[in-house]
């Protein structure tokens, strides 16, 4: 008998008939049970996310919000008006507000120019040895007046550019120089270049000699002529070209810059020399202007040379600049000698921004004149 035949009791344990009819069945059967959301599943599903987007947002808007708005500068003025060991600061936070473009109705105001010249001209006439705070102090002051756009602070201003009797007095007269700079060019140059004392006081400053064998920190009658070049530059007129074309010649070489760029700026070719000087890449900047003197002994050649080529790279650029506007001031000025520099400066090893910017230059000097001068 086979195997089959043995597995018969299993057969007959069962009843055969008809299969059983099966149940019936729906697709929402495979479905969970719904129920309405928790509020901690809403938290994990929405709040949290926008919690993190949120962050990340302000993350990067809040600080650039803080550094665009150096807040009210009336509230500085109030600051200053009491004594404070950090009145420098608030004259600082002072400056900075009045170069914010929100703040132009009140550089308007002549009652708030006259509170700065009143503040300026309280710490001028103090007599008292100056610490660096306190010539902190005026400068910011002085910075802060030549953001102004009436003249009530013009004469504090011109007073402090006249001052310097003390090394203290000297720091001072830079910046005082420089702010005069922005207040002829706020106040409209046209209309101040007959003033006789803005004439003296730059004319005076433009005069200034250095003793050479100082160091360069302590040739401060260097660094005035040279913020003098820059608002002899911004007045303009025939007496501060006349000036400026002298100053190109210079034994100081930020003087002939500042010089060169002033006359470009008037569409004067007296400038063209030395901005060609300017676009040479021979030419190295003073190792005194590339590093303090307590270093300089100290860096390596390579170091300087690196130094140097970043200030020789401000230079040109700046050079470049100033030869566009010149072209663009003085269809008369003769481009070829300025092209020709300019393929040769392409032809050095020169940064790609530098690059660029020469690039451009050379294909806006080599459009027809009419189209340059619209």
């Amino acid at each position: 008998m086979s195997d089959f035949a043995n597995s018969n009791e299993d057969v007959d344990a069962k009843k055969l008939g008809p299969p059983e009819t099966p149940q019936s069945f729906s697709p929402d059967d495979a479905l969970p049970e719904v129920k309405p959301p928790t509020s901690k599943f809403l938290m994990q599903l929405f709040i949290a996310p926008l919690l993190i987007v949120l962050g990340a947002v302000s993350f990067v808007l809040i600080p650039q919000f803080l550094a665009g708005w150096h807040g009210d500068p009336r509230t500085y003025v109030e600051e200053l008006q009491r004594p404070s060991d950090t009145a420098w600061q608030s004259a600082w936070n002072l400056a900075e507000a009045l170069h914010d473009r929100r703040n132009e109705e009140l550089k308007n105001d002549p009652a708030f120019a006259a509170q700065l010249s009143h503040l300026l001209d309280e710490q001028l006439t103090d007599s008292g040895k100056l610490g660096e705070k306190d010539i902190w102090l005026r400068s910011f002051l002085c910075r802060a007046i030549g953001t102004l756009k009436t003249p009530e602070g013009l004469p504090t201003l011109l007073q402090a550019a006249n001052q310097d009797a003390t090394p203290e007095d000297q720091q001072v007269r830079l910046a005082a120089v420089e702010a005069l700079a922005e207040a002829i060019d706020n106040l409209g140059a046209a209309g101040l270049r007959d003033d006789p004392q803005i004439w003296e006081t730059l004319q005076a400053a433009s005069t200034a000699r250095s003793d050479s064998a100082l160091p360069f920190p302590q040739r401060y009658e260097d660094q005035l002529r040279s913020r003098a070049c820059f608002a002899l530059g911004v007045l303009g007129g025939d007496r501060a070209n006349d000036r400026l074309a002298e100053l190109t010649s210079d034994s100081f070489s930020d003087v002939r810059y500042n010089a060169a760029t002033g006359l470009a700026r008037q569409g004067d070719l007296r400038a063209t020399p030395m901005l060609l000087e300017m676009l040479d890449p021979n030419v190295l900047p003073e190792k005194e202007l590339v590093a303090p003197a307590d270093i300089l002994d100290t860096i390596s050649p390579d170091d300087l040379q690196i130094r140097q080529r970043v200030q020789q790279a401000s230079t040109m650029n700046n050079a470049i600049r100033a030869i566009v506007i010149l072209a663009h001031e003085n269809p008369q000025l003769d481009r070829a000698p300025v092209i020709k520099q300019l393929e040769a400066l392409l032809k050095s090893e020169i940064p790609l921004q530098l690059r660029d910017v020469a690039s451009e230059a050379k294909l806006v000097l080599e459009e027809p004149t009419d189209s340059l001068m619209q």
